[in-house]
């Protein structure tokens, strides 16, 4: 299921989200510059979901909280990579310096890698990115608030 990219049925098997961890490693500033700023993993496992876009939690460094984030792994074809990454944007944190590590915890995968006419393009489809993520997380919030006993809510 992994190789394959369902990261939410890998997640139902292993009975907790597919995750990577590794060092925060120097990328390019395209993110930055052009799109979104992304944390670039050199992860440490050999085995990853298929290319494309996720729905992810990342924790930094000290794994005491998890941030909501988007994850995309593959090649950047939209400015001619040539090297496979992993690039993780977090939605509601701003960071004054990067982590040394992170671990990036995959809950769903949102789409195929794709090359854009150029970075605008990008932009908007990354935004439409978050704006899913935003759905999905509030869904899961909803969700988790209706499990719990009134008693737990209170």
């Amino acid at each position: 299921e992994i190789a394959d990219g369902d990261v939410s049925r890998a997640a139902r098997l292993l009975g907790r989200p597919f995750v990577l961890t590794g060092e925060v490693i120097p990328g390019t500033g395209t993110g930055h510059r052009f799109t979104f700023p992304t944390l670039n993993l050199a992860a440490e496992q050999g085995l990853l979901p298929r290319r494309g876009v996720y729905i992810t939690r990342t924790c930094l460094d000290d794994k005491q909280r998890s941030h909501r984030s988007v994850t995309n792994i593959g090649m950047r074809p939209t400015f001619d990579g040539s090297a496979l990454s992993m690039e993780t944007h977090l939605l509601d944190t701003k960071l004054t310096s990067p982590p040394k590590r992170i671990e990036v915890r995959f809950c769903e995968r949102l789409r195929d890698e794709k090359k854009f006419s150029g970075p605008e393009e990008l932009r908007s489809q990354i935004a439409r990115d978050i704006s899913n993520a935003d759905k999905f997380f509030s869904r899961l919030r909803r969700f988790r608030s209706i499990r719990q006993p009134a008693a737990a809510r209170s």
